[in-house]
């Protein structure tokens, strides 16, 4: 018995030495073979670096009106934990999270490309109160999850020049690698589109971004603060002005928005309402840009929701239409160019015009009677522009008479394709000229003599977007000098010393005749201007408002020039005509040109019910300083 006892004996002993053993060799691999990389984790997991963002350069307007700025916000974030208490945080996450349409994917999604581990992941951003409070409740349930304070966009105006502005966002998948060799960290948030993009990675002098700041910070497991270390602040980015007028802006977006709202009236004559319209405002002797305006318009801070997914990206004033009769101008400069027309020649419309079997009818169906080129502008005839087309067509034959339209747009560079900095990320279409060339493109043949009628009148192939239509209405104001459109004046950083300050940048000049474009001013002019002489085609076709309720300055009436279009589309297949686009073309003061103005409205109706009454609003605020919103509709023309 005592035998077996120490037997027993024995084989504990044995047992707990080699124990002890396994248990030496283990602490001497943990302490002196792996020493090095335990003491790397427990410092990582236990200091941590939390970037503070830097805020954002401010945006504001030429008359210091802040268009864009910076607000605190929360922002709930998540360290690097082990996977166990990884699988029971995340599902609690996503419900606490759900409003931020956080889903287990994307957040998965944010720690794997989280290559610093020991950065902190941000999940979210502007987080409510009432978030970060369900959020503090469950601490002791949320291991590595916390909630800081920083930085974000606000915006005082709303969508105010939102095309402009643009908006911020994550950094995109195809993307990553620019960021990330620009030494972005991939949680960032960037400028996606509009100048918010245009000045991420610029010159640093320049740039809308700043220089990120952060704090070392100790916590414990349950990413509870236990203390601070070394703290960097943040710089902010720079400040750019931009050569936009506050009150022009406000007031062309709010005209807009006026003049769609009236002309949705419910009308069984014009059954489709107007769904986009632009307006754009352009010095005439620089090419800055006082207003752009586009409709329908966006939040910037909710460009990403689904009812503004595609809307962003389509930014009017880029986009090319039917123009209708704001081509004439380039028709009448055409046949006098190319010695079809007489400067004094006295023309006749009796409401239609006919060729053989090709006949079309003048926007007036009982004719203007007499009149000269002036008032052929005035009153908006089409029958002159049918015979100046025609005539074009016995000189040259149908093809070439297509082109002299189209050499008529060139010098006015319709057919260049303008580099805009201001602008990345939206959608553009080229324009179309009417050449023979693009006519074959479209129909694969040569125009026929009715066809070149139509281009004459700017219907047909030929479409032009607000911008390009802005450029040409501000070169016939200064007399061919085409200037590259610019939106930012000047640049300053943090301390205010300027960095950069714009200079206005002279593309080309066209060698316009210079009778030739006197007489299109003076037509321009009578547009704006009622009957003026006894037995005449009548009021000009944007003499309304600008009659009624004349421009002013300092107590002195300003005079404008300008040219209306309504924009055919074509008819429904039971032959009822669909609501035409509206344009209005037009600069001011008449003899010292300063600004042009190109308005465009989808299915506005005509020149005078759409396109009118949002440039009166825009010069009113211009001239005036006059905001009011309200947006008076003249009465149809007869």
């Amino acid at each position: 018995m005592r035998q077996e006892l120490e037997k027993r004996m024995n084989y504990l002993t044995v047992a707990i030495i080699v124990f002890i053993l396994l248990l030496l060799s283990r602490l001497a691999y943990v302490q002196i073979i792996r020493g090095g990389h335990f003491a790397r984790r427990a410092e990582i997991n236990s200091f941590k670096k939390i970037f503070v963002d830097a805020p954002r350069g401010p945006i504001d307007t030429r008359d210091g009106v802040l268009l864009v700025t910076n607000k605190p916000s929360y922002v709930v974030s998540m360290y690097d934990v082990n996977e166990e208490q990884r699988e029971k945080v995340i599902p609690q996450l996503v419900e606490l999270l759900a409003p931020y349409e956080l889903t287990e994917e994307k957040i998965r999604a944010l720690i794997e490309q989280n290559f610093r581990k020991y950065v902190p992941v941000r999940l979210a951003q502007n987080v409510s109160e009432e978030t970060v409070f369900a959020i503090d409740e469950r601490k002791m349930e949320l291991p590595g999850v916390m909630v800081e304070v920083q930085p974000i966009r606000d915006y005082p105006y709303g969508s105010l020049a939102s095309y402009l502005i643009g908006s911020v966002g994550s950094i995109t998948a195809e993307n990553v690698d620019m960021y990330r060799e620009a030494g972005y960290r991939l949680d960032a948030t960037v400028g996606r589109f509009g100048l918010e993009y245009a000045y991420e990675l610029a010159n640093p002098l320049q740039s809308l971004r700043g220089e990120d700041g952060y704090r070392a910070v100790e916590v414990d497991s349950f990413g509870r603060l236990r203390s601070e270390g070394e703290t960097v602040p943040a710089i902010p980015g720079n400040n750019l002005t931009l050569t936009i007028d506050f009150d022009v802006q406000q007031a062309a977006e709010t005209a807009i928005k006026d003049v769609v709202n009236k002309l949705n009236d419910g009308s069984s004559r014009f059954p489709e309402k107007p769904n986009r319209a632009a307006a754009v405002v352009l010095d005439v002797k620089t090419g800055a840009v006082v207003a752009w305006a586009s409709y329908p318009d966006f939040p910037p801070d909710q460009w990403t929701k689904s009812e503004y997914q595609y809307l962003w990206a389509s930014n009017i004033p880029l986009q090319p239409y039917p123009v209708g009769s704001t081509f004439k101008p380039m028709t009448l400069m055409s046949g006098l160019l190319n010695g079809v027309v007489n400067p004094d020649e006295k023309f006749y419309c009796s409401g239609v015009y006919q060729v053989g079997a090709t006949k079309k009818y003048c926007n007036k169906l009982d004719g203007h009677g007499d009149l000269d080129l002036e008032e052929s502008i005035k009153v908006s005839c089409n029958v002159v522009y049918y015979q100046i087309a025609q005539r074009l067509v016995n000189e040259y034959g149908r093809g070439a008479a297509m082109d002299k339209l189209g050499e008529i747009t060139k010098l006015f560079k319709f057919d260049h394709k303008l580099e805009l900095d201001f602008a990345p990320g939206y959608s553009s279409v080229p324009a179309i000229l009417p050449t023979l060339e693009q006519f074959r493109r479209y129909y694969d043949y040569t125009p026929y003599p009715g066809e070149v009628w139509s281009a004459a009148i700017g219907q047909g192939i030929v479409k032009f977007s607000p911008l390009q239509m802005a450029q040409y209405t501000a070169m016939i104001a200064n007399g061919g000098f085409y200037y590259q459109p610019y939106v930012v004046q000047h640049i300053k950083d943090p301390s205010g010393k300027i960095t950069f300050e714009a200079q206005p940048k002279l593309l080309d000049q066209s060698q316009l005749d210079e009778s030739a474009l006197q007489l299109v001013r003076d037509g321009m002019h009578e547009v704006m201007l009622p009957l003026q002489r006894p037995g005449g085609p009548g009021n000009g076709s944007a003499w309304y408002l600008f009659t009624t309720q004349p421009i002013t300055r300092n107590g002195q009436i300003i005079e404008a020039a300008g040219k209306t279009g309504t924009a055919e589309i074509g008819r429904h297949a039971n032959g009822t005509r669909i609501t035409p686009h509206s344009w209005f073309v037009s600069y001011a003061p008449f003899e010292e040109p300063e600004i042009a103005v190109a308005v465009f409205v989808a299915h506005g109706r005509s020149g005078s019910q759409g396109g009118v009454p949002i440039a009166h609003a825009i010069y009113k605020a211009y001239f005036e300083g006059d905001t009011d919103t309200g947006t008076p509709i003249p009465p149809p023309l007869p």
